[in-house]
């Protein structure tokens, strides 16, 4: 339950210049866009809530995303949307609409609920004023679980602009 407390207090104090090349190697954000923030400890700050909430902290309070549900597919934009996916599927698209956003990436954060094992958690490029989509594969299947996608603005405030969950059961 301390975790995150001792994390953020962790990271209060570290240097910044010793932050950032982590921040872009684990997240591929480029510590210029660090250096462009008004408030470079409070980016750092909402960028450690952010990747912490779900994985080692839980949440009391869940934003309502800008831009609606995340849907998911086995073939992005060709296959109906799909809550449950077995193991023995090898693709999962994450879709979501980014009509009235003008920038031209945004932070994916894509993770197994319950154990917290993360998928993917870095900047992703998108087309702006459209619909985008990311996705996971793994030639052997993917395991067995409740999957939860947010994506995020990039930004000091980094708002929530979508989010949605699926689950994979387990096929015999």
């Amino acid at each position: 339950q301390a975790l995150p407390e001792l994390v953020m207090a962790s990271i209060d104090q570290v240097p910044l210049e010793l932050i950032a090349p982590s921040i872009e190697r684990y997240t591929q954000i480029p510590s210029e866009v660090l250096q462009s923030m008004p408030d470079q400890r409070a980016f750092v700050n909402r960028l450690a809530e952010v990747a912490m909430e779900g994985i080692v902290s839980e949440s009391d309070f869940q934003p309502e995303p800008v831009f609606g549900p995340v849907s998911f597919s086995k073939n992005a934009g060709y296959a109906a949307p799909q809550d449950v996916f077995t193991t023995t599927d090898l693709v999962v698209f994450a879709e979501f609409d980014s009509y009235s956003f003008a920038r031209s990436e945004v932070l994916v954060k894509w993770y197994r609920e319950g154990d917290g094992k993360v998928v993917l958690f870095k900047q992703m490029p998108i087309r702006s004023n459209d619909r985008n989509y990311v996705w996971i594969n793994n030639a052997d299947g993917i395991e067995p679980g409740k999957y939860k996608v947010e994506v995020y603005e990039i930004s000091q405030e980094m708002p929530l602009l979508s989010t949605g969950r699926y689950r994979v059961e387990q096929v015999s």
